[in-house]
């Protein structure tokens, strides 16, 4: 890949773990994010939204036991605790992102993970939405089933709390969108990578990296045409053309540079030889 000088070895685990989880997770997160309502994307990315519930739900359950032994007043953390579940849901993903870019150095691993945390984003923003009709069953912070109400639907609890009920659908909105963005660049970034892990190395700049999937990313959100999707992308988009034109162009024109010195070279010697043959012959 231009600009990407890969780096070798790469562990069989780290291998295996990539295409297991692009198959598993990452692909059906994907198909679910841009066919939403599609039985059969709803289906088969299931079981990977459901692994998001127990970490909302967590969530909940650090700040409820917090408030009991803290000593507290519950009526003063009622809105955080409530609040909790859906940062929570989105925090954790992206604490395993940072972590397997900056530590690890996994980029698979990192834009697989993008792909969930994108899908957080967008359930957290469905949340939200729902909260001007909360209706149906959803699960409680002990795990139990439980009908939705206005009692206990947390962002209608925390948004008619500042009374800003009425804006439910304009915050919904932007949260899924930005979820679609992060979803699918973290995908299509994950298609270049899990490539590059199963058959060659592993690429060196995550930033380039994110650049390759931030372009069907925003073909994509023009084709939705949903406002939301297309300012999320465009304002992801920037910075990573400010890298490639800072950082990344500059080592290419001394790559090829480098490259057109080895040809003269190379012409050079050539060239040299050929005289030296004519000479010998005449």
């Amino acid at each position: 890949m231009v600009g990407m000088p890969p780096q070798t070895d790469v562990e069989g685990g780290y291998k295996f773990l990539s295409a297991v989880l692009f198959l598993l997770v990452a692909l059906p997160l994907a198909g679910y994010a841009i066919f939403p309502g599609n039985s059969y994307a709803s289906f088969l990315s299931y079981p990977s939204r459901l692994l998001l519930v127990p970490i909302h739900e967590f969530g909940h359950l650090i700040l409820i036991y917090f408030t009991e032994f803290s000593g507290i007043p519950s009526s003063y953390m009622d809105t955080p605790i409530r609040m909790t579940g859906s940062l929570f849901e989105v925090f954790v993903p992206f604490v395993f992102v940072f972590f397997f870019i900056f530590g690890s150095r996994r980029y698979a691993l990192a834009c697989l993970l993008l792909v969930v945390a994108g899908s957080a984003l967008i359930n957290w923003g469905a949340y939200i939405k729902s909260a001007s009709n909360p209706s149906g069953s959803g699960i409680n912070p002990y795990m139990e089933l439980a009908e939705v109400s206005l009692e206990n639907h947390d962002w209608y609890r925390v948004l008619s709390r500042y009374n800003a009920l009425d804006k439910a659908e304009l915050l919904g909105d932007m949260l899924m969108g930005l979820g679609f963005v992060v979803a699918l660049m973290g995908f299509f970034s994950s298609v270049f990578e899990v490539n590059l892990v199963l058959n060659y190395g592993s690429s060196s700049d995550f930033m380039l990296l994110m650049l390759y999937g931030s372009i069907p990313t925003l073909i994509l959100s023009l084709a939705y045409f949903k406002p939301s999707r297309i300012v999320f992308s465009l304002l992801l988009l920037i910075p990573l053309l400010i890298h490639f034109y800072k950082k990344v162009l500059p080592g290419l024109e001394e790559e090829m540079e480098e490259v057109d010195e080895e040809i003269k070279e190379e012409e050079a010697e050539n060239e040299g030889k050929k005289n030296q043959t004519n000479s010998k012959v005449s």
